[in-house]
This record gives C-alpha cells, structure tokens and sequence, in this order.
C-alpha cells in the first residue's frame, strides 16, 4: 500500500448547521455526505508514513468535529494552516449569516504525525489566503500550491478529491483513486 507524507482532505460532513429553523448548508445538493463516524472510521493513518502531516479543511462551526476527525486519523492538531477569507470575482466578500456574526471565512487545520520538522522546507509560507469562491467546496489553488512549496519533496494525496492534480495522488467518488481507503 502506498504511504503519503503530506494529507490534503475537504471531508464531505453531514455536520449540519441549522439557523432560524433552517438548514444553511446545500452540500447534499453537489455530492453525498458522510457523518462524522464515518469519516472517523476512514483508516488513513493506514496511507501515512511515520512522520506525517495533515491539511483539513473545516468551518469553524464544525471544529470540534474537525479536531474529533484529526484525532481519530492519526494526528495531532497544531494550528491553523490556512485562513481563506472568501469573495466573489466582484472582489466584495462573501458573508454568510449565521446566529452570531457574518461569516467570510474558511479554515484549513494543520496537524502532525510524528516529527515531521525535516520534511519542511520553507517556514515563509503565509497562513492567509484571499481568493474568490468557485464551485461549491472547491477550495483555493494557492493553499495547494503553498503546501508544494512546504513539502515539495514528499509524497500528497488529496482525500475527499474532485479532480486530480499533477503531483498529487487521489481518493474520492469523483476521481480515479490511487489507492482503497
């Protein structure tokens, strides 16, 4: 079985949030959901090296549930990898209501495996990223292209994955697989 060093992943969660009665989310509408149990159950610390690391994305209101996921695979949450701050093409941000505040953003989780310090190659990669949303749950090329040039000589692979990429492996319903999880 192939064993990666670097773990890219946009789970597919079922974790709802619900405003006014009303459920905010239309992912069901673009792609099958899973819960939480479910993409816990997934055996990715199967597919990784000893030293390892993990990008996750997640929204904040669904942390908690993000950090359970990080655990479960095998990780160790460290910090924030990535803040994207969402707009439209217009440039004039994306906010979405929720009970509290308007929301724009959208984080990507950093954890490790082991101690994967060696595999670092640049500590000037910057955590913010601003880019204009596409189709849903696609997610901004920059935080890919920054991971390349973190980790440039390790092996990727993107789970949950809607198009592969040069470079990177694949998992998901909607690509040719590189391997079974």
């Amino acid at each position: 079985m192939k064993r990666y060093q670097v773990i890219y992943a946009d789970p597919p969660s079922k974790a709802n949030r619900r405003y006014r009665g009303r459920t905010k989310t239309h992912a069901s509408l673009y792609y099958p959901r899973m819960s939480i149990a479910e993409i816990c159950q997934l055996k990715v610390q199967n597919i990784t090296t000893q030293d390892a690391i993990l990008f996750l994305w997640t929204i904040d209101g669904c942390l908690e549930k993000a950090l359970e996921v990080t655990h479960s695979w095998g990780f160790r949450y460290r910090t924030i990898g990535f803040v994207w701050v969402k707009s439209y093409k217009s440039g004039k941000l994306v906010l979405l209501e929720t009970p509290w505040f308007m929301k724009s953003v959208e984080h990507c989780l950093f954890a490790t495996k082991g101690h994967p310090h060696h595999l670092l190659k640049t500590r000037s990669t910057r955590q913010l990223i601003t880019s204009p949303k596409d189709i849903h749950s696609t997610k901004p090329s920059a935080a890919r292209h920054r991971i390349e040039l973190m980790f440039p000589k390790t092996r990727k692979i993107e789970l949950f994955a809607r198009k592969k990429y040069p470079g990177w492996d694949a998992w998901g319903n909607e690509v040719e697989c590189d391997i079974t999880l």
